[in-house]
């Protein structure tokens, strides 16, 4: 088994209805589906048990949040690399997981383009990084969606679920710290619904603290003072670098 997509729903049955219309009109066809649901109330647990014969593995119960649910999820992956691309989201077109595995990587992390689409339609594509690395990784974060995963990798260092918001930033630190190798493919690899309570333009004022206190501690995590200070000046400095050396090739 190539990859395992892994589902993570609560009540919000359309978007489910989307994510696998997208999932099944893949070309690869090496997949595993997984949902883990946070026991709904609105007609996805019957739509899940309408299609359990095309699911790897399910459940609807109550769960402590979403990194709780993605752990839970991995746990019952047997593919090589993992996605999550939750309810809602979708593969940014039919061919993807095809165009990426005929290119034989074998990173511990495969990254591409996301293309977040807001509340009232708009869509414009994230910012990839031309290198993930502790520059990037200083203040800002990856889609999730439009990475896959050594799910070995993840198995090894669950998300830590002490962070409600930013617990996969957090991971993604916490791999590249191991020396996990990261690898930008040139492709947009998902689409993903902004608004939740990481992306969310209209939180409330104790979310937005709520925000800023994960940030503070995941750099504390990571960089020491010294370091984070320097991290100011120069990270600028490196992307751009960064940058022109992609480009060089």
């Amino acid at each position: 088994m190539k990859v395992s997509i892994i589902t993570i729903a609560y009540n919000n049955l359309d978007g489910l209805k989307n994510t696998y219309r997208s999932i099944r009109q893949q070309t690869f066809h090496d997949y595993e589906w997984i949902v883990i649901d946070g026991n709904s109330t609105d007609g996805t647990k019957e739509f899940i048990q309408e299609h359990k014969a095309e699911i790897a593995f399910w459940c609807s119960e109550p769960d402590k949040g979403v990194y709780n649910a993605q752990n839970k999820g991995t746990q019952h992956a047997k593919g090589e690399y993992c996605i999550y691309m939750n309810s809602g989201d979708s593969f940014y077109s039919d061919d993807v997981l095809e165009r990426i595995f005929e290119k034989n990587l074998d990173a511990d992390v495969i990254y591409g383009g996301w293309m977040p689409i807001f509340e009232d339609g708009r869509a414009v594509e994230g910012n990839v990084p031309e290198v993930a690395d502790l520059a990037y990784f200083f203040d800002d974060n990856m889609c999730h969606q439009s990475m896959l995963i050594k799910t070995e990798a993840v198995l090894n260092r669950p998300y830590d679920e002490s962070f409600r918001i930013y617990a996969d930033w957090d991971e993604w630190l916490a791999l590249y710290m191991q020396g996990k190798r990261f690898e930008r493919i040139d492709l947009i690899i998902c689409n993903f619904m902004v608004g939740g309570i990481s992306t969310g333009d209209n939180a409330s004022e104790r979310l937005k603290e709520d925000r800023k206190e994960e940030i503070r501690r995941i750099n504390e995590r990571y960089y020491n003072e010294p370091l984070r200070k320097s991290m100011k000046r120069v990270v600028p400095i490196l992307r751009e670098y960064n940058a022109w050396k992609s480009w060089m090739g």
